[in-house]
C-alpha cells in the first residue's frame, strides 16, 4: 500500500515536470547579453577613449611609477655578533632552511684578537 502511493506521487511529479516543459508563450524574447560587453556609466564614458583599431609602434620598454618590496611575512632577518668577511656560503637564495643550519662562515679580525687575548690572559 506504502509503495502505491509513492508509486502514485512519482508519477504525478513527473506528469507536472513534463507539462512545465512545453513551449513558452509567444511574446518578446529577451535579447541574448554578451559577456564581454559593458556600457559605461557617464563618470566612466567620460575617461574612455575610443578609437579604431589600428597598427602602431610599441616601444620595448614602459615606465610607470611602482615600488618593488620583499613580502615581509616570508622575510627572515640573518645577523652576526661579529663583524667580518663571509669566506663561504652555505645556502643560497630560494633555499629551505631549518632553524640552526649553518648559512656561511665569517673570518672576523675582532673574534680572532678578542681569542688571542684570552688565550694570552
Amino acid at each position: 500500500m506504502r509503495f502505491a502511493s509513492l508509486h502514485r506521487a512519482a508519477l504525478l511529479a513527473a506528469a507536472l515536470f513534463a507539462a512545465g516543459c512545453g513551449e513558452k508563450p509567444a511574446g518578446k524574447a529577451p535579447a541574448p547579453r554578451d559577456a564581454l560587453s559593458i556600457k559605461p556609466n557617464a563618470e566612466l564614458a567620460a575617461r574612455l577613449k575610443i578609437a579604431a583599431p589600428a597598427f602602431v609602434e610599441v616601444s620595448e620598454s614602459l615606465r610607470v611609477p611602482a615600488r618593488v618590496e620583499a613580502d615581509e611575512t616570508r622575510l627572515a632577518r640573518v645577523g652576526s655578533p661579529v663583524t667580518g668577511r663571509i669566506t663561504d656560503m652555505q645556502a643560497r637564495e630560494g633555499d629551505v632552511v631549518q632553524r640552526g643550519q649553518v648559512l656561511a662562515t665569517i673570518n672576523s679580525t675582532e673574534l680572532s684578537a678578542a681569542q688571542l687575548g684570552y688565550l694570552k690572559a
